[in-house]
C-alpha cells in the first residue's frame, strides 16, 4: 500500500510540473531586412533544453513560464528574452558581435602593428607557441600546411634548405625587419619565434622594394620586456640518418677490360678499362702472394724507385662500406 501511494504521489507531482510548462513558439528574423534567419539557436538558460529554426524561422520549445530563452546565431548579435508566461514570442537579430575582425591586429612591415581589415593587402599570421608544440628541424618546416598559397617542400635530400614557395613564386624572408634575401632556415630556433605573418602579393612585397615584389615572411623573434621577467624552458631531440635508404652498390667486380686489369698511365686504354666495371673479381684468394689476395698493378702502387715499376697490390673492395662508414645519424638538440 506504501509503494503504491508513493508511486501515485510520484505521477501527481510530474502531472503538476508539467502542467506548469508551456509551449513557446516564434519567428526569428533579421533587424532592418525583416528576412526570417533559418538555423537560429534557442536554448533555456540554465537547462540543456534547445531548438533551432526551421528554414522559415519559426521554433517551438516547450519551456517553464519563468524561462529566460537565449536566441544566437552567427554573424548576429546574441538576445536574452524572459518568457514571464507569454506563448508567442516573436524576435528580430541585429547584424554583428562583440567579437569582430576589427580586434585582430597583425605585424606587417618594419614591425608596425596594424588592424587586419585596414590592410590593402593579404596577411596571414602565426603564433609562436603553436610552432612550437610540434617540433621541426628548421623554422621553415614548421610552416608546413599553416598558411594558405605556402607550399613547403621538405626535402629528403641531404644539406638542402626545404624549397619554398608562395602562390607559385619565392617569396622575401624577413627577420626582425631585416630583409635577408639568402635567408638560410637554419639560423633560426622554432623556440625563439614570436610570430610570423605572411605578406601575401605585390603590394605587401613593394613594401620593401623589388626584393619583396612575390610577397614576404617576417619572422619577429621573442624580446624581453621592462619590469617582466619571463623564463621558459622546453627540450626537444631529433635524430636524422644520412640517407633514408643506402643505395645498393656493385662490389663485386672492378674496373678494367675483358675481365683483366692493369694500370698504366691513367689514360683508361688497354686492360685500365676507362673505368668500366669490366675488371677482374675482386677479393679473390690467391696463396701464391704475400697478401693471400690477387695482386695486380694499381693507380696508389708504390714505385720501385730503382726498375722504375709499380709494384702489385692486393685487388680488394676498398670501398665496399663507404656510405655508411661516411655518414653518422646526426643529432639535433
Amino acid at each position: 500500500m506504501k509503494t503504491t501511494a508513493l508511486l501515485i504521489l510520484s505521477l501527481l507531482l510530474q502531472y503538476i510540473t508539467f502542467a506548469q510548462d508551456i509551449t513557446v513558439t516564434g519567428t526569428v528574423r533579421s533587424a532592418g531586412e525583416n528576412a526570417s534567419l533559418s538555423g537560429v539557436s534557442v536554448s533555456v538558460n540554465g537547462k540543456s533544453r534547445g531548438t533551432t529554426t526551421n528554414d522559415d524561422g519559426k521554433y517551438s520549445l516547450l519551456v517553464s513560464k519563468d524561462a529566460v530563452l537565449t536566441f544566437s546565431f552567427l554573424g548576429y548579435a546574441s538576445r536574452q528574452v524572459p518568457v514571464n508566461g507569454r506563448t508567442v514570442i516573436d524576435i528580430e537579430l541585429k547584424t554583428g558581435s562583440g567579437n569582430e575582425l576589427e580586434t585582430v591586429v597583425v605585424t606587417t612591415a618594419l614591425g608596425i602593428k596594424k588592424q587586419q581589415k585596414t590592410l590593402g593587402y593579404a596577411v596571414q599570421e602565426v603564433s609562436g607557441e603553436t610552432m612550437a608544440k610540434t617540433k621541426t628541424a628548421t623554422a621553415l618546416s614548421a610552416l608546413t600546411g599553416k598558411v594558405a598559397g605556402l607550399n613547403i617542400n621538405n626535402t629528403t635530400d641531404l644539406f638542402r634548405n626545404p624549397g619554398i614557395s608562395l602562390r607559385g613564386r619565392t617569396p622575401l624572408i624577413v627577420i626582425d625587419g631585416i630583409p635577408d634575401p639568402d635567408a638560410d632556415p637554419y639560423k633560426i630556433n622554432a623556440d625563439d619565434i614570436e610570430s610570423i605573418s605572411v605578406l601575401k602579393g605585390t603590394a605587401a612585397g613593394a613594401l620593401y622594394g623589388a626584393v619583396g615584389v612575390n610577397g614576404a615572411i617576417l619572422y619577429t623573434t621573442k624580446k624581453g620586456n621592462k619590469g617582466k621577467v619571463n623564463v621558459e624552458v622546453n627540450s626537444s631531440t631529433l635524430f636524422q640518418t644520412g640517407y633514408t635508404v643506402i643505395p645498393e652498390i656493385q662490389t663485386t667486380y672492378g674496373g678494367g677490360d675483358q675481365g683483366k686489369y692493369a694500370y698504366v698511365n691513367g689514360s683508361g686504354g688497354g686492360t685500365e678499362g676507362g673505368g668500366w666495371i669490366w675488371g677482374p673479381k675482386l677479393d679473390q684468394r690467391d696463396p701464391s702472394t704475400q697478401s693471400g689476395f690477387y695482386e695486380t698493378t694499381q693507380f696508389d702502387s708504390p714505385v720501385d724507385p730503382v726498375t722504375g715499376v709499380r709494384k702489385k697490390t692486393p685487388w680488394i673492395s676498398k670501398g665496399k662500406d663507404n656510405i655508411k662508414n661516411f655518414f653518422r645519424t646526426g643529432l639535433l638538440s
